[in-house]
């Protein structure tokens, strides 16, 4: 029963939906946000020096546990709430490695599929911070200070 319902999205989907995410959140995004994004691509780079396509992947164990510490560490920092999702689906990343880790019998395509589920939660968790603090900026800047006079 290894064959999937569904085709496998081809690489550039998320090399564009990453580079996209990040650039977004570089661009629009407050010191949270290009924070966790630089972290979040760094991240990504050093996966794709480190991945060696079969296995437990080791290194993208590693890389994904430096990144959960410095997510928690943005999500105690920080005075939003969304790296508290993008620091809970990495979480959900290293224990998908530990799961691997204790049952050598999981399927490649299972342990591949969930990690890319929790990437593209990661990205969407980013994505809708990046908005959220753009949209509060936009918006107190529109607003009027307490002193300025109103018209009735």
């Amino acid at each position: 029963m290894g064959v999937s319902l569904l085709p496998a999205l081809p690489h550039w989907v998320w090399t564009l939906a990453i580079s996209s995410v990040c650039g977004f959140a570089a661009w629009k995004g407050g010191p949270s946000e290009r924070f966790g994004a630089a972290s979040f691509y760094v991240a990504w780079l050093a996966t794709v020096a480190v991945s060696t396509g079969a296995g437990t992947q080791w290194g993208v164990l590693a890389v994904d546990g430096v990144l959960f510490l410095v997510l928690v560490g943005l999500a105690l920092k920080s005075d939003r709430y969304w790296p508290l999702f993008f620091a809970g689906f990495e979480l959900l990343a290293v224990v998908t490695h530990a799961g691997r880790i204790l049952d050598p019998t999981l399927g490649s395509w299972a342990y591949r599929s969930a990690g890319q589920i929790w990437g593209y939660l990661m990205i969407g968790a980013l994505a809708v911070g990046t908005w959220t603090a753009w949209q509060e900026r936009r918006q107190t800047a529109r607003a009027p200070s307490p002193g300025e006079a109103t018209r009735r």
